[in-house]
């Protein structure tokens, strides 16, 4: 099957047959259980599209008395009570979410009893509430997940309304600050509404609102947010809330993937440098002078063991540049990749600001003396810097050394992707008078057509193929 299995695995019993005992010894139920979970997981490793769901989170979670209901196990053989089923429905709708690439990308917070208790502008720096006891430890731990969330590739961003000197004092000179300046990609610390702020917000991070989720313990700010940006998530932090801040953060899963790359773990990173690339080319009189000193060096390769991950999660993740938005999974990736008729390529781009990894993907199958693009992406951190040139005739080079005499594109309209509509006709394609997408629209490349060159300010535009390298 090509479609998602999610495997449920064995509850640990809440009372073993052996009682007290069964801790005690390796051949207990607990146990044998725990193996059998674990060689369950091992075989599903080698299965496409198919995944491991830990039930006993889900039974932890609700606590047994309230989980199962004896009456239904003994009238239906259904042992679940509804909050049980409840819990299971929620982690399985998790990997729906995260295969679908609907999961968040942002956590935009407010400061003032939300990063800490109290008001900075009232309270100065010694009385706001921050630290690892008593009442402050409520934010400190809540401030740990944020920066969890970091690690695992979440952009961070500040909206509140304040004077911005007294926020960022917080962070460079309290003690117990646990986030850092350098952790926060972008920030809109003023006294307008916060509705503007995050769509500027959205904007400098070239991301969509709904893939922001909202943190505040305003019912004001909360209310506003849902009536004029209702695509935003909002979670709202009351103060009966802030005991289980952390938990009510991490138990959300709105940000879960399935993946983890390296990509994920410098996004936050990543998106810092981008501030500076912005900063200079606000500078910037001549664009063609700007991206010249950039300094950008792009290599474009096939996807290996070591980028399948990255290529995958681009496919479920990237909404806006992508032609057709189709989702991939690793083992689809894999298969893809593996396969004589198709070629799986990824590029990398760095410039002097850093490196950014892998932020384009494309997918390429062959048929006979035809090339077809089946999927074609930029992360958008990259937009604006004329890397989608550079692909497109990377893309063309490979399908010509292939022996192809033309190429397809095809652009599925969605939501999200109408700035790539006119991708193709602006790059040589013309379109085609039989249209094989019901969907969209197709278009054709004529490679006895020349292939533009390549832009000049790119300091170097390396090729990886199989069986060479070669580097222009």
């Amino acid at each position: 099957s090509g479609g998602l299995i999610l495997w449920s695995g064995f509850e640990l019993p809440v009372y073993p047959a052996l009682g007290i005992f069964d801790s005690q010894t390796s051949d207990g139920q607990g146990e044998a259980i725990l193996k059998l979970n674990n060689l369950i997981r091992l075989y599903l490793a080698d299965i496409p599209n198919a995944y491991f769901m830990d039930m006993s989170l889900c039974l932890a979670r609700v606590g047994a008395d309230s989980f199962y209901d004896q009456r239904y196990w003994h009238v239906a053989r259904a042992p679940y009570s509804n909050q049980g089923l409840l819990a299971i429905a929620r982690e399985a709708f998790k990997f729906i979410t995260a295969l679908k690439g609907r999961n968040k990308k942002c956590l935009a917070l407010d400061c003032d009893n939300t990063l800490w208790g109290g008001v900075i502008g009232e309270d100065g720096l010694s009385g706001i509430k921050l630290g690892k006891s008593h009442p402050g430890s409520m934010f400190y731990e809540f401030q740990q997940e944020i920066l969890n969330l970091y690690h695992r590739g979440i952009i961070l961003a500040l909206c509140s309304k304040n004077n911005e000197d007294d926020v960022w004092q917080v962070f460079r000179e309290h003690p117990d600050m646990v986030l850092k300046e350098k952790h926060i990609a972008t920030s809109q610390i003023n006294w307008e509404n916060k509705a503007t702020n995050l769509r500027r917000i959205a904007r400098d991070l070239n991301i969509g609102l709904d893939s922001i989720v909202f943190c505040d313990d305003s019912d004001f700010e909360v209310e506003l947010i849902r009536r004029e940006l209702p695509e935003v998530e909002v979670l709202q932090l009351t103060k009966a809330d802030r005991p289980r801040l952390r938990t009510l953060l991490a138990r959300c899963g709105l940000f879960d993937t399935l993946t983890m790359s390296a990509e994920d773990r410098r996004r936050g990173e990543m998106y810092k440098a981008e501030t500076s690339r912005r900063k200079l080319q606000a500078s910037a009189t001549d664009m063609n002078g700007y991206y010249q000193t950039l300094e950008m060096e792009v290599t474009v390769g096939l996807a290996d063991v070591f980028s399948i991950p990255r290529i995958a999660q681009q496919t479920q993740k990237t909404n806006q540049f992508n032609l057709t938005t189709l989702r991939y999974s690793d083992d689809d990736i894999t298969r893809l990749a593996q396969a004589q008729d198709s070629d799986v390529l990824y590029l990398k781009l760095s410039d002097r600001f850093g490196d950014s990894g892998i932020v384009g993907s494309c997918i390429v199958t062959y048929r006979q003396d035809v090339a077809a693009i089946d999927t074609l992406l930029l992360s958008c951190r990259v937009l604006g810097r004329r890397v989608e040139d550079v692909f497109i005739q990377v893309i063309l080079e490979r399908a010509r050394s292939r022996g192809a005499r033309e190429v397809i594109g095809t652009y599925i309209p969605t939501r999200k992707n109408s700035q790539v509509e006119h991708f193709f006709p602006e790059h040589g394609f013309k379109p085609m008078e039989r249209q094989d997408a019901p969907d969209g629209k197709s278009y054709v490349h004529d490679l006895d057509i020349p292939i533009p060159a390549h832009p000049s300010f790119f300091k170097s535009i390396t090729t990886a193929f199989e069986g060479h390298e070669d580097g222009k």
